[in-house]
């Protein structure tokens, strides 16, 4: 009977230190596995997108609307009627006067790659380049205004106000500092972003669900402008966000945006709003960003829009067309941009409006992510 006493007290003895022992492994390993979760959060992938400040110009030629920089596609036979009758026929067809205009461009050490020209209509050759300094931009527009006015002898070639930035010494402090804003209203957590060198920007943030939005804030310039249309156009939709064709009441033909874009005047930018836009809903159910005018430049707009009653002010981000409303009355200093916005897109909108216009356009160079998967 003792026996049997000692045996059972072995026996518990012995399930006791394996159950401690069992225990012990476990805690052991939720350690581990404790600690490499630790370690993954620790190392959590980030994304990497490196950017460059870009400089730009954009130069603007025409000639008289009865003497057109190209021919428009005629036969040989046409052409040679044309000859005959001593009427003026244009010595380039749009490809042969970009293709002259480019070589003009690389006799002066243009980088070719950085060079984008285009005829818009018949009378109008758009050049856009990425001249260093203003000292650059002015030679190059230069040698094509010279080149068109030997090619168009007697013509009258003009050679319009060109629009031009470029990168000085605090261009790339003054895009962190906006892009800083911008991730600050986004409430990206744990972002870094640094200058690197004189013209460029390193932007880290951590892993993120959509990085395709993200570019898409980070690389807009957000350059919003209002410019005023000639009367001799009109959108042939009257939906916003759809102003990519339009009617030339003159000539009956359907135009590009980019011509009436280069035939508009801008009489505002985004530089006279206040940073306090604000997504709300519409009339029509859809959303809408409200804006405001500065108020030093409220008065300025309410004289403008007086003056020009019945005109189309167009609404224009980044060169596309986002609105085209008439101007129905004098307006006070307070508008709202429209566009069959989803609420993520006006919000977008409204970040890039308070972050304000970055100084340049942005280029990138590089992206990529680092770090554990």
């Amino acid at each position: 009977m003792h026996t049997t006493r000692d045996s059972v007290a072995t026996i518990l003895l012995m399930v006791g230190i394996v159950t401690v022992i069992l225990m012990s492994s476990g805690c052991s390993r939720q350690g581990r596995m404790s600690a490499e979760g630790e370690s993954r959060r620790g190392f959590q992938s980030r994304l990497r997108v490196e950017l460059r400040c870009v400089p730009h110009a954009e130069m603007s030629f025409t000639s008289p609307e009865d003497k057109p920089l190209v021919r428009a596609g005629e036969s040989e036979q046409e052409q040679q009627q044309t000859r005959e009758s001593a009427r003026y026929q244009s010595p380039h067809t749009g490809e042969t006067l970009q293709a002259a205009t480019h070589d003009v461009l690389q006799g002066i050490a243009a980088d070719p790659s950085k060079i984008t020209i285009s005829v818009v209509g018949n009378n109008r050759l758009l050049v856009e380049t990425q001249p260093a300094n203003p000292q650059e931009a002015e030679r190059q527009k230069d040698a094509v205004a010279t080149y068109l006015r030997e090619t168009y002898p007697g013509i009258e070639i003009q050679a319009e106000q060109m629009r031009a930035v470029f990168v000085g010494d605090n261009t790339a402090d003054e895009v962190v500092s906006i892009l800083k804003r911008r991730l600050r209203s986004l409430r990206v957590r744990k972002s870094v972003v640094q200058k690197q060198g004189h013209d460029r920007v390193m932007v880290e943030l951590p892993s993120l669900k959509d990085p395709e939005r993200m570019l898409s804030i980070l690389g807009s310039t957000a350059m919003l402008e209002f410019p005023l249309v000639p009367t001799r156009y009109r959108p042939t939709s009257p939906e916003p966000n759809t102003n990519e064709e339009w009617k030339d009441e003159q000539t009956g033909e359907t135009v590009g945006w980019e011509q009436v874009r280069a035939e508009s005047r801008v009489a505002f930018t985004g530089y006279d709003l206040m940073e306090n836009a604000k997504v709300q809903s519409g009339e029509a159910g859809d959303w809408v960003v409200a804006f405001e005018l500065k108020p030093d430049r409220k008065d300025n707009f309410r004289e403008f829009t007086r003056c020009n009653v019945g005109r189309t002010l167009a609404i224009v981000l980044d060169r596309r067309c986002i609105m085209a409303p008439v101007i129905r009355t004098a307006i006070p200093g307070r508008g709202i941009i429209e566009g069959n916005m989803t609420a993520e897109e006006a919000h977008d909108l409204q970040i890039l409006l308070n972050a304000g216009a970055l100084p340049v356009p942005l280029e990138i160079l590089e992206e990529g992510t680092y770090g554990p998967a």
